[in-house]
């Protein structure tokens, strides 16, 4: 069994960017095994502990917009006891959302 140096190893892995389980997967070597050697490398000050970055996710974090309060413009003009007030929101996706106030 070929011996494994662990600093370039450890070190090869955080210029990766992978997941620990990915990088031993695709290189070949134990989990656990892994796990133990760095735990070793960062107690002896070889490296520093690398914070856990989120999981990334498909969707896109909700991003604050600033909304624009206006009259609707309508093409026919109702009579005025038949007007309704209402907040109109028009949102990038194309998604109108109309909410009468009552």
């Amino acid at each position: 069994m070929a011996q494994t140096n662990w600093d370039q190893t450890i070190a090869d892995w955080e210029e990766s960017g992978l997941t620990q389980s990915v990088f031993c997967t695709r290189n070949n070597l134990a989990y656990k095994e892994f796990v133990k050697q760095r735990c070793k490398a960062i107690a002896a000050g070889k490296f520093k502990k690398r914070l856990r970055r989120p999981k990334q996710s498909s969707s896109v974090l909700p991003v604050f917009s600033k909304l624009d309060f206006k009259p609707a413009k309508s093409l026919s003009k109702p009579a005025a006891s038949a007007r309704t007030l209402a907040i109109e929101i028009s949102l990038p996706n194309g998604i109108n959302l109309r909410i009468p106030c009552l």
